[in-house]
């Protein structure tokens, strides 16, 4: 019908005969054979610089498969190293019949492929991608298992790739381990599969490995078998369907640490070696679990939930479906206090609601995984810590986005964009919808954003998601269309920028509120606030007004009353930048009697960059050392190091006690201020009974360079110390060692250096080379081989750096000048290959 209509259009008698034959035979096609087309002649119309708004539009990925299941067995073999094994795919067209499948699979060997159980040859492999001619035609939902059986032999590296299987050598005396990290697309690196976010599915992980070793994927371990030759066959299987960049495998020697929970069985799994107080960073995990059940209406959707921590990872943490993988540094002892790792651990457990339940449809969504998981940070912190602690977390989340917005201005959902991996994961996708998500909860109070977000969670259980998604979801619950919120926080880029000016005049509070972004670039938003208002002798008020337009008069009466401050954005949710001009006075007024911690951050913070008077400068130090939140007060405390001593020796009695004070932070910054300014007046041999490193630290330091301490003492704390792994202790030995020109700490160097943390391998590594200078000749060898290792390997580029400098201090003996050879040819890091170029000047 279609092709008859067609041709009754046409005017011209014969060419409705001809184009009629043709149309004909194109719509028997199965009866007759198509004419071969005609060459078009292609024409180069670039220099007209006209492009489609569409062109360069990062699509989420066509689904023409959907995988229900997969089946991975794996051997390992330590020795070459490498993997072998076998995947089982049971799948079926998403829609339109399919005749070819490609399957992502990463740098692995194919050694043949079968469909429903049969051999079959008909598969190309690029290295990349497996592309399988099907035997046959399959319709949409019949199903059609593939079976690869593979090699992987290439792993990735931590110093060079942001995804992987990594094996992690023992050059450095570190355990032998491999790790996964699949986000964005790198679970293809371990076994095939259709490597993209909208993809779904459970799966079974069968691992031989040495019996001597652990073993940790997603689900529950449900069978260990032993076998002969001291091996072990472990099966880990996950029964709910998650996203393929989910999906992880860990091996090597691990110890396992319950946790506590009514329901599910918790497990914290360490290196061998570790300290076991290192458990106690993880301690809370069963409490933030029932905590998020509670706050978001759903219960903990997977069968299981273990943690680990592995060597040289690549990122900070990854959510792998209940089976979590931590950097390092989470492997501190329960004396590391200073530092309280609840924010990456809540993080990474929020997101099995927010990205492994509830999954982002692409990576251009990135930030409906990201934002609400950086928001669960907030929302733990509220619960555990109090709501000062959560400001001002927010107020650090807020400050990382804008440091970042200084040079980068891009929406928070980017549909356009290069690499995900180098241009998505930001903090415009983490930090700058974490505060959005404040706003919205603001602005819709707690009860419609929490039953909103249950309802988001419980609509889209294990499916994948866009922006728009959220949007109804909260748009249901609320009765609200919430379009130009989404669109301007979410879709558009930029924040507003506000100036503010207040004034008192007629018995009124005028208000003048502008909106000062480049309106070129960025549009005017729509800001519904609250301002705090404080008059003498009253409580603060809160007055909501909303910003709109480019300029705005606002009228408060005073009613005959003065004014103590004004904080606009009283609340501290705005995601963007106030400038706003306050008195003296009234800042002093903000910082002593502010409704809530930030305004009075601010109002200090403020104070403390103005040219004072003597008498202000210690009106301001006293309102600071009597700051009842501990979460500003040691930052406070830091901050009294910019004045000299002789203002603040009348305050050195209250900094005494502040260095007793029960609060690890603030007893930590005082000390740091006495050290600077009343170093005689501590009792440093006594502070070395704090249980805190750092404050150890301190006392070494100040111990070692005292003059009037004898070189017996001295080098008796140095004996006493040396064993420490802590970088607050061993700096300050390194500085004593090097400074006093002592001999055969070759050894130890290299030892406190191979046992340290990543992280705290390059202020150790700088420590070397220092020593190295005065390195007498028989000790080159040793040196030399040992700085290479980490000149090649060493996932920080700062690093490599500083042992390829290493290097370049040691006598140049033809080994050292073939090692640094080595070391350059080796380097694939582009910047640091031009820095070897010109400090070696080749």
């Amino acid at each position: 019908m279609l092709c008859y209509n067609y041709a009754l259009k046409l005017v011209n008698n014969s060419i409705i005969l001809a184009l009629g034959l043709l149309i004909f035979v194109s719509c028997k096609s199965t009866e007759a054979s198509l004419l071969e087309p005609q060459q078009l002649e292609v024409y180069d119309l670039s220099d007209l610089n006209v492009q489609s708004p569409w062109a360069g539009y990062q699509a989420s990925e066509t689904k023409s498969f959907d995988i229900s299941h997969v089946d991975i067995s794996l051997v390992v073999d330590w020795s070459t190293p490498k993997i072998k094994g076998t995947a089982t795919l049971l799948m079926a067209p998403h829609f339109y019949t399919q005749e070819t499948l490609v399957l992502d699979a990463q740098r692995m060997t194919i050694d043949r492929v079968l469909i429903d159980g049969e051999p079959w040859d008909l598969y190309a492999y690029d290295g990349r991608y497996i592309t399988i001619n099907l035997p046959r035609e399959y319709e949409r939902a019949e199903r059609v298992e593939v079976q690869v059986y593979y090699q992987v032999n290439r792993f990735s590296k931590p110093a060079h790739d942001t995804g992987g299987i990594f094996l992690v050598d023992y050059w450095t005396g570190r355990p032998k381990q491999i790790w996964t990290l699949g986000e964005t697309e790198f679970t293809s690196t371990w076994y095939p599969t259709i490597d993209h976010p909208n993809q779904r599915y459970t799966q079974q992980v069968t691992v031989v490995v040495d019996d001597s070793l652990t073993t940790l994927s997603n689900g529950e371990l449900i069978s260990q078998k032993y076998l002969p030759n001291q091996k072990r066959e472990d099966v880990w299987k996950l029964n709910k369907p998650h996203a393929p960049y989910l999906s992880m495998l860990a091996i090597g020697s691990f110890v396992a640490y319950h946790l506590d929970h009514p329901d599910l069985d918790l497990l914290v799994f360490l290196e061998t070696d570790a300290d076991s107080l290192a458990v106690g960073a993880f301690a809370r995990t069963g409490e933030m679990i029932e905590f998020y059940e509670k706050k978001l209406g759903v219960d903990f959707p997977w069968p299981a939930y273990n943690q680990i921590v592995v060597r040289d990872f690549v990122s900070g943490a990854m959510e792998n479906t209940g089976a979590v993988v931590f950097m390092e540094d989470l492997m501190q002892t329960a004396n590391a206090e200073l530092i309280n790792q609840d924010d990456i651990i809540s993080h990474e457990l929020a997101h099995h609601w927010f990205g492994n339940l509830v999954t982002c449809e692409s990576w251009s969504n990135i930030s409906l995984n990201e934002s609400f998981a950086t928001y669960a940070e907030h929302l733990w912190m509220e619960h555990k810590y109090g709501i000062d602690s959560a400001e001002f977390i927010g107020f650090t989340v807020l400050n990382d986005y804008l440091m970042e917005s200084e040079d980068k201005r891009v929406e928070v959902i980017r549909n356009f964009y290069d690499d995900p991996d180098e241009d998505v994961f930001d903090n415009h996708s983490y930090s700058k919808g974490s505060r959005i998500l404040h706003m919205l909860r603001l602005y819709l109070g707690d009860e419609a954003f929490f039953t909103s977000v249950k309802n988001y969670l419980t609509k889209h259980s294990y499916q994948s998601v866009e922006l728009d998604d959220l949007r109804l979801s909260f748009e249901e619950i609320s009765g609200m269309d919430l379009t130009w919120f989404f669109t301007q926080w979410f879709v558009n880029p930029g924040h507003p920028e506000l100036d503010v000016i207040h004034r008192v005049e007629s018995d009124t509070l005028f208000l003048e509120v502008s909106q000062v972004q480049d309106l070129e670039e960025y549009p005017l938003f729509f800001l519904p606030l609250n301002v705090d208002v404080k008059w003498l002798g009253e409580e603060t008020l809160s007055y909501p007004l909303t910003v709109q337009n480019q300029r705005h008069v606002f009228r408060i009466p005073a009613l005959g009353r003065s004014l103590e401050y004004v904080v606009f954005d009283g609340d501290y949710q705005l995601v963007g930048t106030i400038y706003h001009s306050k008195t003296k006075k009234e800042l002093f007024s903000q910082a002593q009697q502010g409704l809530g911690v930030m305004a009075r951050y601010e109002g200090y913070v403020k104070l403390l960059d103005l040219e004072l008077e003597t008498n202000e400068i210690n009106q301001l130090i006293g309102h600071m050392i009597e700051e009842p939140a501990l979460i500003i007060k040691s930052l406070l405390i830091d901050r009294l190091g910019q004045y000299d001593t002789k203002t603040l020796v009348s305050f050195k009695d209250q900094l005494l006690d502040l260095s007793r004070h029960r609060n690890l932070h603030v007893r930590a910054s005082a000390l740091m201020v006495l050290a600077d300014h009343f170093d005689s007046e501590v009792d440093w041999m006594g502070q070395l009974s704090d249980p805190v490193e750092i404050v150890q630290g301190l006392a070494l330091e100040y111990l070692l360079n005292n003059q009037s301490l004898s070189t017996g003492i001295k080098d008796s704390l140095l004996s006493e110390y040396q064993s420490s792994r802590d970088l607050n202790i061993l700096l300050p030995l390194a500085y004593y060692v090097n400074t006093t020109k002592q001999n055969s700490f070759e050894i130890w160097y290299q030892n406190k250096i191979s046992e340290a943390l990543s992280a705290d391998q390059f202020y150790l590594l700088s420590a070397y080379t220092q020593y190295l200078m005065s390195i007498s000749t028989d000790e080159v060898v040793s040196a030399a081989e040992f700085l290479t290792v980490y000149a090649m390997h060493h996932q920080s580029v700062d690093a490599r750096l500083i042992a390829f400098e290493g290097l370049l201090i040691l006598p140049q003996t033809q080994l050292v000048g073939q090692l640094i050879a080595e070391v350059m040819d080796y380097e694939e890091d582009e910047q640091l290959q031009l820095i070897h170029q010109k400090i070696t000047k080749k």
